[in-house]
C-alpha cells in the first residue's frame, strides 16, 4: 500500500484524487496473492470514498 496515497495526499488534494490509486494497489494485491496488502487498500478506499460522499450503490458495482 502506498502510505502516500492513505495518509499523506487527503491532506494536500481531494480525496477522489486517492481512488484510482488506492484500487490499482487493491488489484494488484489481489493479483499476486498478497491479501493484506489488497485489504489495506481496499479499506483506505472504501474509507475515503464515504469521506467524499460517494454513494455506497456506486461503490457496491466497482467493488
Amino acid at each position: 500500500m502506498d502510505v502516500d496515497h492513505c495518509c499523506v495526499i487527503p491532506w494536500k488534494e481531494h480525496l477522489k484524487t486517492t481512488f484510482k490509486p488506492l484500487m490499482e494497489g487493491y488489484w494488484a494485491g489481489v493479483e499476486n496473492g498478497s491479501f493484506e496488502y489488497g485489504g489495506y487498500c481496499l479499506m483506505n478506499y472504501t474509507k475515503h470514498s464515504l469521506y467524499a460522499g460517494q454513494p455506497l450503490d456506486e461503490m457496491e458495482k466497482e467493488i
